[in-house]
């Protein structure tokens, strides 16, 4: 297996200056949605569900169904696991601390501002949600709020459409930003980098454009030169550039995205103390940018290297330099930047994937093995790391582990990718692990070739039972 860099078309991400919106959403990330479900549930069958599973479940839906059952009157039952738990909830469990918190601000939203029309106490109440990551209840708190009729400004409308299209609301969220946009002040800058992206990357497929996405952050820069020079100004500039740059980069331009970063990080490094969050970003962007483009690799090492240093608390900048490092050669720098990512995230499948992939390549087969497993049980659902897990299993001579594997992976049904490959493992486990014969095994593998005879990997392996044979 080889691990490709990322392509070029995914060097850059908008990640707003909030310490919660991790690309990988986090596990506080995943479950505050949970309530939501729990309160349906709550309300659709108030005597309570019977919840049986019988698909695969990786460690995030062991935590789903635990929160499950604290909010809704639920019994949940592992039918697919060896074994078996039930887990069992009840309403009144309901008043946890955090959900009395939004309960609380959802009163306040009904009784108090209703008539008060404070949308600087809205905002100061749904920052705090955004800045933990639980865009679920800051879209559902700013739905409540639009129920007033009280006309939306600016301000507030610029963070209704953070979390929207957190929440992938991206007509609300664009309805948001078009009303900040037609501000005058800072808003309307901050608003065009946001509705920028919305073209670029969130919108479905076919409402993309990069072309419009050029044209709102031009639009939006050009009310940035006229406003009053401010901090706040200033970095609004700053970021309006760095999602130039993604458009730039998604549109073949590297060299020119590089230039526009470099511009944007000198724009903030007069005061680097105050602006090490920003800085950070446009760094580490930079840096994915340089590792994109041809005899750049030593500058690209210095920004992914600066990025971790002006801000050490964001998991994706680790993982950002321990793949380049990985790429380039040097697998125990590498191994050094993915262990501090997964000492600030432990939820991050990619971390420990890209961790075993450093590994095995090491030779630290045992190790390797431990740490694709940590990101099968994380995330199931990606069946090429999955079936990397069983294959490394096989090489660790782990064929009981890599068992247990493959009839995890048939509950839930192997995808024509990894199909191939998690049959051929399945026969050399059934020949070590319950001492299939050798004429067994030869007579599967070559029917395997009927089945796929495209696959590469599986006639390689009848071709190499054949040359046996022969012998």
């Amino acid at each position: 297996m080889t691990h490709a860099p990322a392509a070029a078309a995914a060097s850059l991400n908008d990640r707003q200056p909030v310490k919660g919106q991790f690309r990988w959403r986090g596990r506080q990330g995943c479950l505050a949605g949970v309530r939501r479900i729990g309160w349906l549930v709550a309300e659709e069958y108030p005597e309570g569900l019977d919840v049986v599973v019988t698909g695969d479940l990786g460690r995030p839906d062991l935590d789903f169904f635990g929160v499950l059952a604290k909010v809704a009157p639920v019994s949940v039952t592992f039918g697919a696991r060896p074994d078996a738990a039930t887990a069992v909830g009840a309403a009144e469990a309901m008043a946890d601390e955090e959900t009395v918190r939004v309960l609380s601000d959802s009163s306040w939203i009904r009784d108090e501002f209703a008539a008060s029309e404070d949308w600087t106490e809205f905002r100061r109440r749904v920052v705090r949600y955004l800045t933990c990551g639980d865009s679920w209840t800051a879209a559902w708190l700013s739905d409540s709020a639009l129920e007033t009729g009280i006309p939306l400004p600016a301000a507030a409308a610029d963070l209704m459409a953070m979390a929207y299209r957190a929440q992938h609301r991206t007509g609300m969220a664009e309805t948001c930003l078009r009303i900040a946009l037609a501000d005058t002040g800072p808003f309307a800058i901050q608003a065009g980098y946001s509705l920028s992206l919305l073209y670029a990357r969130h919108f479905p497929p076919s409402l993309r454009s990069l072309a419009r996405a050029e044209e709102i952050l031009d639009e939006a820069w050009r009310k940035s030169q006229s406003a009053e020079v401010t901090a706040d100004g200033v970095l609004e500039r700053v970021m309006n550039r760095n999602a130039l740059a993604l458009v730039l980069v998604r549109t073949g331009r590297q060299d020119e995205a590089a230039r526009t970063l470099r511009k944007a990080i000198e724009e903030l490094a007069a005061d680097r103390e105050a602006n090490r969050v920003p800085l950070s970003i446009l760094c580490n962007n930079l840096g994915r940018v340089l590792a994109s483009m041809p005899d750049s690799a030593e500058a690209a090492a210095k920004m992914l290297r600066e990025a971790v240093e002006l801000d050490p608390q964001y998991p994706e900048f680790w993982f950002d330099l321990g793949e380049f490092s990985a790429n380039r050669g040097e697998p125990e720098e590498a191994l050094s930047a993915l262990r501090r990512g997964t000492d600030l995230c432990t939820d991050a499948a990619p971390l420990y994937a890209l961790t075993g992939y450093v590994l095995l390549g090491l030779g630290q087969v045992d190790d390797a093995y431990e740490n694709y497993a940590k990101a099968v049980a994380l995330d199931p659902l990606d069946q090429d790391t999955f079936v990397t897990c069983i294959r490394t299993a096989c090489l660790a001579e782990r064929y009981a582990e890599a068992e247990i594997w493959l009839d995890r992976l048939a509950v839930s049904g192997a995808n024509e990718e990894v199909a191939p490959e998690a049959e051929l493992l399945r026969i050399e486990t059934d020949s070590f692990l319950h001492g299939q014969p050798a004429a067994q095994t030869t007579a599967r593998v070559r029917a395997l070739g009927e089945r796929y005879p495209d696959s590469q990997l599986v006639q390689e392996n009848v071709a190499a039972v054949r040359e046996a044979s022969a012998r």
